[in-house]
């Protein structure tokens, strides 16, 4: 299966271009606050110049529904990324919804009560200094092997240095970076970019 390539944190209309030509299947804005915050009419603008088959995701941490939902309408999303401690009774789910669960051991696995109604879950570690992405990875063998409900994302500490073994351990339906492909907060990296799509499309040759 063809790993998807999610490229989160982006900032700019001339990083979601470069984002497009490396290969990127889905761009994510963050929304809430965060040194990767953009604002929404931003991603409008961006967002209405995406060539057709690349996705955009808006993404918040523990927003208003309402807000979320109203947010999503104005920047034409094709999903929304939930990353905090967000009650989905309070959605509507008229758009998609990616819900983040944050996993650093066994117990966490245990623990999780995963939503049917969303369309796919992520996988981040789990930070109390960070509500939103981490930066960090997490012992992927912890998920390895799960059967989940929902389509799998990958986050949390991804590189074009360590995503191959990352996609040959889980074989994940996607993968999502921010950091691991920049060269300042909230600035892109082309080389980067590269690198790591090439690097996922190494591991999907090699099984």
């Amino acid at each position: 299966m063809r790993t998807r390539v999610k490229f989160c944190g982006i900032t700019s209309e001339a990083d979601a271009m470069e984002a497009v030509a490396a290969g990127a299947d889905s761009l994510g804005f963050v929304i809430s606050k965060s040194p990767r915050q953009i604002h929404p009419k931003s991603v409008r603008d961006i967002v209405m110049k995406l060539p057709p088959m690349v996705t955009s995701i808006g993404v918040f941490v523990n927003e208003n529904a309402a807000y979320v939902e109203q947010v999503s309408e104005l920047c034409k999303f094709n999903a929304i990324q939930l990353q905090g401690a967000e009650n989905l009774d309070e959605f509507s789910f008229k758009i998609p919804v990616i819900k983040a669960y944050k996993i650093n051991a066994p117990h966490d696995l245990k623990q999780l009560n995963i939503d049917t109604r969303i369309c796919a879950c992520l996988f981040d570690s789990k930070s109390h200094d960070a509500p939103g992405g981490t930066g960090i990875t997490f012992d992927w063998n912890i998920i390895k092997g799960t059967i989940f409900p929902k389509p799998l994302i990958l986050a949390g500490g991804l590189t074009p240095a360590n995503v191959s073994e990352a996609i040959r351990v889980l074989r994940p339906y996607a993968v999502d970076v921010s950091s691991g492909i920049e060269k300042a907060k909230g600035i892109k990296d082309v080389n980067l970019m590269h690198a790591f799509v090439q690097q996922v499309r190494m591991a999907d040759r090699s099984d």
